[in-house]
């Protein structure tokens, strides 16, 4: 009589383990990605003790499916807005304060506190921030299964002796 081989089931036995074992590491990945509230309120903390009181700023926000969005440049000198352009207009003051780096963690707080409310819709949240002042640097938060997204990108951020050059 002939053995049987039984080859093919180890095969697919390791296959099968490789790909959970695949799918939990991806998962446990994107978690330790997702912004947290701590991660946050560091990075706030950090930008209110170490904000440089000069900067230029240029930023994109895009919505949705939008492949782009408009772009703004923010200059602050004294610790005081004293330039905000939107696509290159200029935008009266009580616009203006809304596209400053403090607008940005005001919303990313509400966001946040959105997020963290019972019965709230899942999102996926990421952001990086400077590691020596905490400025924002980059944001996404989009809602599970739907197209609604919300990312701000900066492009330029100068202080200190970059303003010089």
């Amino acid at each position: 009589m002939a053995k049987r081989n039984s080859g093919w089931i180890w095969y697919f036995a390791i296959v099968f383990g490789l790909a959970v074992l695949g799918t939990v590491w991806l998962g446990v990945f994107n978690l330790n990605l997702q912004l947290t509230q701590e991660q946050f309120t560091a990075a706030r903390e950090k930008w209110i003790a170490r904000k440089p009181a000069d900067y230029d700023l240029v930023y994109t926000i895009k919505n949705d499916d939008e492949s782009q969005g408009p772009e703004y440049s923010i200059r602050v000198r004294g610790g005081k807005l004293v330039h905000v352009l939107e696509d290159g207009v200029e935008l009266c003051a009580g616009n203006a304060a809304q596209r400053s780096m403090e607008a940005m963690f005001e919303l990313m707080q509400k966001n946040l506190d959105a997020g963290s409310r019972p019965g709230a819709e899942k999102v996926y949240v990421r952001a990086r921030f400077h590691e020596g002042n905490g400025a924002v640097l980059e944001y996404v938060r989009r809602v599970m299964g739907t197209r609604r997204r919300l990312e701000i990108s900066v492009k330029k951020f100068r202080f200190g002796d970059d303003l010089k050059s």
